[in-house]
């Protein structure tokens, strides 16, 4: 398979930009809280700000988060079991909130 120099630069610039690292989707430490993102002044005086709302939304998405992080390490904890048995001998970690990250691709 052969290209031009100009698309292996274009592939070399896509794979450059996309393989950063972005942030997390669960919310571990204090820097990987994106909150402050919400407006909290709104154009219109007419419309009252939704920053309390986009926060409390936020916080129960976190909540949930940290309740499905916790069955998930329960269903991984018992499928490394020496006594599991197959099928449930596998873990699931391609759907670990923890181990997730948000990202908007070009």
């Amino acid at each position: 398979m052969m290209a031009t120099k100009q698309a292996a630069l274009n592939a070399a610039v896509l794979m450059a930009f996309t393989s950063t690292p972005m942030p997390p989707l669960m919310r571990k430490t204090e820097e990987d809280d994106w909150s402050f993102l919400f407006p909290s002044e709104w154009k219109s005086a007419d419309v009252p700000s939704p920053k309390a709302r986009a926060d409390a939304a936020y916080n129960q998405f976190q909540a949930d988060l940290a309740r499905l992080e916790v069955k998930y390490q329960a269903f991984n904890d018992a499928a490394l079991a020496a006594d599991a048995t197959f099928p449930n001998n596998f873990g699931i970690w391609a759907h670990v909130p923890s181990l997730l990250e948000c990202s908007v691709s070009v």
